[in-house]
């Protein structure tokens, strides 16, 4: 049998905290997929075109202080930019949609998520990080509003929840209140004061009663059917 070398990405970390830096190459590295180009910046990328890069990860602070940059990059290569953000930091969802860019990454993601995400985008897939699920789904029901009647419903505090419908108990109800604004298990176990179990059992029981099978389709059934409200 033949061997055949694994195909390696190059990548560039333009990430400004230098330990978040660092931990983002030591998961590259151990993943082996991965080359890391050493001091380039963004504009390097732009200039050297025989050094086209497969995946550019980028913090928020520089992600708005390139815009122009990156734009320009994603606009003349096939680089994929992975924009990395804080939940207390967050990043509006449209400028990341309109630029095309293809993942958002939260600093607290496990190892195990973080790789598998990076992979998934590698493959062509895009990936946005759950913390910007609540922004996702409004922009989302807010096109629609405008197809349909022309009009935004963003910023509509005049709109009351329905009834709540499939037997949803009231803490399961909270359960999809976290859901809607992007909290992980272990966020939403914190906020309620629960075990990390007990809200996995809230999630099996919510999915159950909805008939489906990821939080995304949980947030979208609520606050289309109008039973929470953004």
């Amino acid at each position: 049998m033949s061997y055949v070398e694994e195909e390696q990405y190059k990548v560039m970390v333009a990430v400004k905290k230098p330990l978040i830096h660092l931990g983002i190459e030591i998961l590259l590295n151990e993943d082996g997929k991965f080359t890391i180009l050493e001091n380039k910046n963004i504009d390097d990328l732009l200039s050297e075109t025989d050094e086209a890069i497969d995946m550019l990860f980028v913090d928020s602070a520089s992600f708005s202080e390139h815009y122009s940059q990156i734009e320009a990059l994603i606009n003349q290569t096939n680089s994929k930019v992975v924009v990395l953000g804080e939940q207390h930091n967050p990043i509006h969802v449209n400028e990341l949609i309109m630029l095309d860019v293809y993942g958002y990454l939260d600093i607290g993601m496990s190892e195990e998520s973080f790789t598998s995400a990076i992979n998934e985008i590698i493959e062509g897939k895009y990936y946005f990080h759950s913390s910007l699920t609540k922004d996702l789904i409004e922009d989302y029901l807010d096109l629609l509003n405008r197809i349909k009647f022309g009009r935004s419903t963003i910023d509509n505090g005049d709109k009351k929840n329905n009834p709540i419908p499939y037997n949803i108990t009231k803490r399961e109800l909270e359960v999809v209140h976290l859901i809607v604004d992007g909290m992980n298990n272990e966020q939403m176990a914190e906020a309620l004061q629960v075990s990390e179990k007990t809200i996995k059992n809230h999630l099996s029981s919510i999915f159950k009663k909805l008939n489906v099978n990821s939080r995304t389709q949980v947030a979208v059934r609520a606050i289309t059917e109008g039973w929470v409200s953004l």
